[in-house]
């Protein structure tokens, strides 16, 4: 990941574009206040959580759930990108802010899983980027 950052819990926000990581046990409480203070800045904030993820069905089903996919997701990684980019059932927020909390559980616990997400986000994040509308992925 070409954004990779190591956080604590009291992360400076607003967060810069891109994907970051989260330390462990430090998630938490940061990812909280990020959510909270991402909201008050007008972006449109969700968590997903991966906790019970097992495979990339459950993981691709926890993403339809948390960022409320439109009913054209096609349930894969190509569609699920194609949904990152577009968020146009998000409305005209200020940015994006997704946190992926139990991500470190899902390195330990599916370590062949978490590659392509991690690409995915980091491709939507430069897509954002490109279009001055901020989108931050937090991994923790």
């Amino acid at each position: 990941m070409t954004s990779h950052r190591e956080h604590g819990e009291d992360v400076g926000i607003p967060l810069a574009p891109g994907v970051h990581r989260w330390l462990p046990g430090a998630t938490e409480a940061g990812a909280e206040a990020a959510l909270r203070r991402a909201a008050s800045e007008g972006r449109r904030a969700t968590a997903l959580d991966l906790t019970a993820v097992v495979d990339k069905e459950t993981f691709l089903a926890e993403c339809a759930r948390a960022l409320d996919l439109p009913g054209w997701f096609g349930g894969t990684w190509d569609s699920l990108y194609d949904c990152l980019i577009d968020l146009s059932w998000w409305g005209t927020p200020r940015g994006y802010l997704i946190v992926a909390r139990g991500w470190h559980a899902l390195e330990r616990n599916a370590p062949g899983l978490t590659g392509t997400p991690a690409g995915i986000a980091e491709d939507a994040t430069a897509h954002w980027l490109s279009r001055a509308t901020p989108m931050t992925v937090l991994l923790g």
